[in-house]
């Protein structure tokens, strides 16, 4: 239940972001909500919005506000029933909380190209340097980014690639919000930069990006 008090004086807009959305679950994928809500709501005044929650199937949540002179207040509550809901260990917070690959549903695809068992060649490496920090190509680096990666689930390697190629990246990112809107404190359309070569990647309570499908 979540009952939101607006200015009746100064109606709100989407523009003004704020809006509470509900997602629907990935098709076939129990527990996973889909990148895309199929229900966005705007805070308008004197409102009450009531919902029924189940465990790791029923997933919401509330739009970054940008308007610079509204505000949005909202009183939100629950109704608890005398025992947890069946299912209670799929719920989000579960799942925020769980250990790298506690929560995996779908297992990564084996890689194809041949066998990855042996030593880097320096012919790939030479190849590497040309888009890759040189630092991301020692052994000694690798050892270690493994073993965050095999106790977290998850790295994050700054400056990843060379100055040169993320600058060109980076270009292209700009030039491609600008025409597509986003940025400069506005809500961006959910399938902003969406193309057949370009999809998104959730699950949205955790993650949302955009993944390149096309041919390299």
């Amino acid at each position: 239940m979540q009952r939101v008090r607006t200015d009746p004086d100064e109606p709100w807009t989407a523009e003004d972001g704020g809006a509470l959305e509900l997602y629907p679950l990935v098709e076939g994928q129990q527990h996973t909500p889909d990148v895309i809500p199929t229900t966005s709501l705007l805070p308008t005044w004197n409102s009450m919005v009531m919902f029924r929650v189940q465990p790791g199937r029923s997933f919401h949540s509330v739009q970054e506000v940008v308007s610079a002179d509204k505000p949005r207040l909202s009183i939100s509550g629950w109704y608890h029933k005398a025992a947890p809901q069946q299912g209670s260990e799929h719920a989000s917070l579960q799942q925020l909380q769980m250990k790298a690959g506690e929560d995996q549903i779908q297992m990564h695809a084996e890689f194809e190209g041949g066998d990855t068992s042996g030593a880097v060649s320096e012919a790939d490496l030479a190849l590497l340097r040309a888009w890759v920090n040189p630092a991301y190509l020692k052994a000694a680096s690798w050892a270690k980014i493994l073993d965050k990666l095999e106790a977290d689930g998850s790295v994050q390697l700054q400056k990843f690639l060379v100055p040169e190629v993320a600058d060109s990246i980076l270009q292209a990112a700009v030039a491609q919000d600008a025409a597509e809107g986003v940025g400069g404190g506005k809500i961006p359309s959910f399938t902003a930069g969406y193309s057949e070569e370009w999809q998104a990647v959730g699950p949205p309570h955790k993650q949302r990006y955009l993944s390149y499908r096309g041919q390299p």
